[in-house]
This record gives C-alpha cells, sequence and structure tokens, in this order.
C-alpha cells in the first residue's frame, strides 16, 4: 500500500470522528430544547387531551341517553298494550256475566224469547219507557213481556220494524195485579215514577211486614203469574185509614239497564 493512500485513510477517519464529535455536541442543546418544548406544550396536550377524551364520553353517553330512551319507550308501549288488554278482559268478564245471569233465566221462563239491547232513553222519563233495539222484524209484538234478570220491567207498548218502546211499571199511574209475602195477600202495585212503587187496596188488618216478596198473581192476562219484582221496604199503617200503604223498591239500577230480556 502506497504512503499517500494510508495518509488519507488516516484523514477520512479523522474527520469521521470530527463530524460525530459536532453531532454528540449539537445533540444536548437540542434535547435539551426539545426538552423545553416539551415542558411548554405538554399542559395544552393534556387539555386536548381531556377535551377529546370528554367529547367522547358525551357521545357515548348521548348514545347510552339514546338508547335508554327507546326501552322506556317500548316498555311504556308494552305497558300501555298490557292495560288495555287487561281492561278488554275485564269487559269481556262483565259482559259474560250479565249474559250468563239473562240465559240462566231462560229454565225459568220455558218461552221462546230474545236479548234485546237498550237503544235509547229519555233523560227525563227514565222511569217511564225506553226503546229496544228489536222490532217486528224480530218476532216482537204489543203487550211482549220484558224483565232485566229475573226481574219484571213492563211490557212493549210500541212495535217499529227494527225498535220497540217499553212500557216500565214504573211509570206513573201504571197498574200491576201482585201477591205479597208467603200468604200471597193480594194487592195493585202502582208505579209512582220512581224507584220506590206502592201497593194499594190492602186493608190494614192483614200483616205485611218489611222485607217480604212480591210477584205478579196472574190475574193480568199480559204477565203470568210469580214474575218477581221486590220487596217490602216500607208499611204505613195510619189509624181510621181502612188501607195500609206499602212500599216496594226495585231491586236494581234503573240507569244500569243494557241488556232486557223479551218474552216473545
Amino acid at each position: 500500500m502506497k504512503i499517500k493512500d494510508i495518509k488519507r485513510r488516516k484523514r477520512l477517519r479523522l474527520l469521521l470522528f470530527l463530524f460525530v464529535i459536532i453531532i454528540l455536541l449539537f445533540q444536548m442543546p437540542l434535547n435539551t430544547l426539545k426538552n423545553s418544548i416539551n415542558g411548554v406544550v405538554l399542559p395544552f396536550k393534556i387539555f386536548f387531551y381531556k377535551v377529546s377524551r370528554g367529547a367522547k364520553n358525551t357521545v357515548d353517553n348521548i348514545k347510552n341517553i339514546n338508547l335508554i330512551l327507546e326501552e322506556n319507550k317500548k316498555l311504556q308501549s308494552e305497558n300501555y298494550k298490557l292495560i288495555l288488554e287487561n281492561n278488554n278482559l275485564k269487559n269481556v268478564v262483565e259482559e259474560n256475566k250479565r249474559l250468563k245471569k239473562i240465559l240462566n233465566i231462560k229454565t225459568e221462563i220455558k218461552k221462546d224469547f230474545l236479548i234485546a239491547n237498550v237503544s235509547f232513553r229519555d233523560a227525563l222519563s227514565v222511569y217511564d219507557e225506553f226503546f229496544i233495539n228489536k222490532g217486528s222484524d224480530d218476532g216482537i209484538k204489543e203487550d211482549s213481556v220484558v224483565l232485566y234478570k229475573n226481574n219484571l220491567l213492563g211490557k212493549v207498548k210500541k212495535v217499529y220494524k227494527n225498535n220497540s218502546v217499553v212500557e216500565m211499571i214504573t211509570k206513573e199511574n201504571i197498574y200491576t195485579s201482585v201477591i205479597i209475602g208467603e200468604n200471597s195477600i193480594l194487592g195493585v202495585l202502582k208505579g209512582t215514577k220512581s224507584e220506590l212503587l206502592e201497593i194499594e187496596d190492602v186493608t190494614s188488618d192483614i200483616d205485611i211486614k218489611v222485607g217480604d216478596k212480591v210477584y205478579t198473581s196472574g190475574i193480568s192476562d199480559i204477565y203470568k203469574k210469580g214474575i218477581y219484582i221486590g220487596d217490602v221496604v216500607k208499611v204505613e199503617d195510619k189509624k181510621n185509614e181502612v188501607f195500609k200503604t206499602i212500599y216496594v223498591k226495585i231491586p236494581f239500577n234503573i240507569f244500569e239497564l243494557y241488556e232486557v230480556i223479551v218474552i216473545k
């Protein structure tokens, strides 16, 4: 190897060594500067990191709230559905009870009959008459007997094609022949335009008690014997009076008439 080449290599090594030294010398201030910058910038980095994390949590919370609201709506909808189903079930049960009571009377009536709905009732004459949704097309005739459960209501007064008018025994000055109590005391029941009916033509010497049951006598051409009307609730026996006044109360609420029985 030539002496010239050897010298050249020595110089290159020397230059390389000096270059490394220079880089090391400059690296220390750069690291110091970097650390200083990081010290200044770090609080901002932390702040923006918290903001970004808070925003992400807010978005996540909103998503969770939306899910909760949707679930709540679903539960409310199911709850309302259950309430409606429960109400419908109650209505069906009540309807079945009413129909069962009506149908159970079939063996007592032993005649052709049909069930009719009350279609109209005048608020000023609730104790006088009402309309039903059956008429001549259904085989209804005038003077057909009308019952509520096993209680006498009255008779058909007027018949139309698809409707009829029922005249009630509670109508003022409507008279019905009846028997009272176990001894079947004969009397005349009079309508008073109220839930209390009066029995006339019972002499003061006859024993009538509160609680005695009152039935049709069968003397009438319209009402057969033994249709239940109500119980005696009051007896007025005045001195020097030939006849006593007997009050009979109908055993149902006149405002709760929905279905009636018409004996054909």
